[in-house]
């Protein structure tokens, strides 16, 4: 009869890192305990590494057997380090006792070093305290969605969980041994043995156990990703899930109200993405520098549908770009009490990273001009919304919505460019049918030109005055490009390289006197300076770089403004100033995660991250001159400011704020 290895283990409780157990040995043999030391001495598995599967009897009788592992590596390969067997022959048992004390210190410390390089992360953004400037610390959506939670898994759940599955492993590694050293008695059939050797044959219990491994960290992800919809969803979580159903608590269609007139224009308008020549800077308003004295007053707040877009505003009036249910909208509102005017919507979209519209729509001519994030170019009526013409680029460029989010990972954030009879947005497409930039009639829609041949970025073009003539400049994927307005022919280029999906083009580009531009970008590419010349009457434009440094302005998704002689900005989360002749970085001071700005004046407006909006004043000499700040909006907010002359307006995913900021009194 073939001898019985019945096995009985007793875990003991969870965070305790042993276990004892018996197996059933029918007929031991009076060298059983010999047998063992010899195997364990040459090695527990036979074609396992010897070097990492040897132990060495501690001590040894007739009777009993307690071995260690030879080496620290031979404790974790096998999972245990202190082994004690007993042959009780009066019931034909072993007995044995296991500790990994070596394994869980091991894992334990491990867990605890990881957690301490993420508390270090989590408690220098929170304090403030760096000690590395050039780091790339996380935000606060960051630590919350990440951080916090891996630190509490790999610090508490983790070191735990390989333990408490090695108690099983290594018993049936035992039970696996005694039937190596004591045979069957008849003959049976080999594949069985063969399945377990094979099974033991490698050192550790990570083949077998693998999926302990795995499990964990898919359902932490899971986790993260589900808790990163639920908290920052586009609006809702029931949306973000299923994109089919419409927001329950938003409604997609609003009555329409009249008296709506944006062909009329003041001063103080905003009409489109970073102000009026997307300078991002507003010059005729003069703030309080003190918000201490006078605090900005709330004038009202609401929900919004979910999107990246910001606010443009024309003769009292804003507009914006939402996403309810499984339409895409433009909406119109009152400046000042924040009263729903008018929706123009059609059914669409994104499947990709926050399923919601990321441009900002342009005012001009009375009309609204907005881009989907697939690409539908709509022309709208800004007394009634009605649309007038709108146009699928992807259609116009001839390809498939799998291609174009190939090419595009993260969907068109781009604004529409209005000149005086073109509307001109960043084009596209796959390669041999790629063009920089598309221009459409802005009566009827109709196509009049495809300039360029580059995939594109995230940026928007920019209207500019170069070396005496107009030029639109756009940020591609892999260039800086400038274009003849009237036919987008390609005039330079300076490369610029990226990738849509991983260090993606987003900042706009700066035009500046002498025929200078800047450029700036996130993901460790810094900054650089350019210098167009044409040496010859009508000849190539040439292009110089005046200097370009890595270390400095890395603006990701925010943007750059120009004051005094110095750029400011938002590098690596941190506000800072550069000089704009030489690149050198004079401070960088403040944390305030991936937000915007907006100058005014020599004051600036900083939004960070997390909704507050500061008030900054500009000096090279004083760093981060903090002069006072509000709570505008709670959750994550990437969106850009907008500035109706003292009026604030600010949005994020889930709600728009409105408020009236004091004036220096006259």
């Amino acid at each position: 009869m073939r001898p019985s290895h019945a096995r009985a283990l007793e875990r003991g409780s969870w965070f305790h890192p042993g276990c004892r157990g018996h197996i059933q040995v029918p007929s031991p043999p009076l060298d059983l305990i010999p047998r063992l030391a010899s195997k364990v001495e040459n090695g527990l598995f036979p074609r396992a590494s010897s070097r990492r599967n040897r132990c060495k009897t501690i001590e040894q009788t007739d009777e009993r057997l307690r071995l260690r592992p030879d080496s620290r590596c031979s404790a974790i390969a096998l999972g245990f380090d202190d082994v004690t067997i007993c042959l009780d022959r009066s019931s034909r048992e072993v007995r044995y006792d296991l500790q990994f004390w070596t394994l869980a210190k091991f894992h334990i410390f491990l867990s605890f070093g990881i957690t301490a390089i993420l508390t270090f992360l989590a408690l220098s953004h929170l304090l403030e305290i760096y000690l590395f400037p050039d780091f790339e610390y996380p935000s606060d959506f960051e630590i919350s969605v990440y951080i916090i939670p891996a630190a509490l898994f790999w610090g508490l759940i983790w070191p735990w969980i390989l333990v408490y599955k090695h108690k099983d492993s290594a018993a049936e590694r035992l039970a696996f041994l005694l039937k190596v050293i004591n045979p069957p008695e008849t003959v049976v059939d080999p594949s069985p043995a063969g399945r377990a050797r094979d099974r033991y044959s490698t050192y550790g219990f990570w083949r077998p156990k693998l999926i302990w491994f795995l499990l964990p960290i898919l359902v932490i992800l899971l986790g993260e990703t589900v808790y990163q919809r639920w908290r920052f969803g586009a609006p809702h979580f029931a949306n973000a899930v299923l994109s089919t159903l419409p927001d329950g608590e938003l409604p997609r269609r609003q009555e329409t109200r009249h008296g709506v007139d944006l062909v009329t224009t003041t001063p103080d308008d905003f009409p489109g993405f970073l102000g009026k020549d997307r300078r991002c800077a507003v010059e005729h308003v003069r703030l309080d520098p003190d918000w201490g004295k006078r605090t900005p007053q709330l004038l009202w707040r609401k929900p919004v549908g979910g999107g990246w877009s910001a606010f443009s505003t024309v003769n009292g009036f804003a507009v914006t770009m939402e996403q309810r249910g499984p339409e895409e909208q433009i909406t119109c509102y009152a400046l000042r009490s924040g009263e729903h005017h008018w929706t123009a919507s059609w059914n669409e979209r994104f499947i990709n990273f926050d399923e919601c519209p990321r441009s900002t729509p342009t005012i001009a001519h009375g009309k609204v001009f907005a881009l989907g994030a697939w690409g539908r170019l709509v022309c709208v009526n800004g007394s009634t919304g009605k649309v007038i013409w709108s146009r699928d680029l992807l259609v116009d460029l001839g390809i498939t919505r799998k291609e174009e989010q190939e090419m595009v990972h993260f969907g068109r954030s781009n604004s529409p460019l209005v000149t005086d009879r073109l509307v001109v947005v960043p084009g596209g497409g796959t390669p041999g049918k790629c063009a920089s930039l598309l221009a459409y009639d802005i009566e009827t829609g109709d196509l009049q030109w495809k300039g360029g041949h580059r995939p594109i970025g995230y940026s928007s073009p920019v209207l500019a005055e170069l070396l005496g003539a107009e030029q639109i400049l756009t940020v591609n994927e892999d260039a800086v490009s400038g274009h003849d307005p009237a036919t987008g022919a390609e005039r330079w280029s300076y490369p610029w390289p990226s990738s849509s999906a991983v260090d993606a083009n987003v900042s706009q580009s700066v035009p500046l006197p002498g025929n200078r531009v800047l450029l700036s970008k996130g993901y460790r590419q810094g900054a650089a300076l350019i210098e167009l010349s044409r040496p010859e009457p009508g000849g190539a434009i040439q292009v110089r770089e005046v200097w370009r440094n890595a270390d400095v302005l890395r603006s990701k998704f925010s943007n750059l403004v120009v004051w005094q002689g110095h750029v400011y900005g938002l590098s690596d989360a941190r506000l800072e100033c550069v000089a704009l002749e030489t690149g050198e970085r004079r401070w960088r001071e403040g944390r305030y995660g991936n937000g915007q700005i907006l100058r005014v004046g020599d004051l600036l407006l900083v939004q960070n991250e997390r909704g507050e909006v500061s008030l900054v004043h500009l000096s090279p000499e004083t760093p981060n001159d903090v002069r006072g700040s509000v709570q505008a909006l709670t959750g994550r907010t990437w969106n850009t400011i907008a500035l109706y002359g003292s009026i604030l307006l600010v949005r994020n995913s889930t709600e728009a704020a409105c408020y009236e900021l004091p004036l220096v009194e006259p």
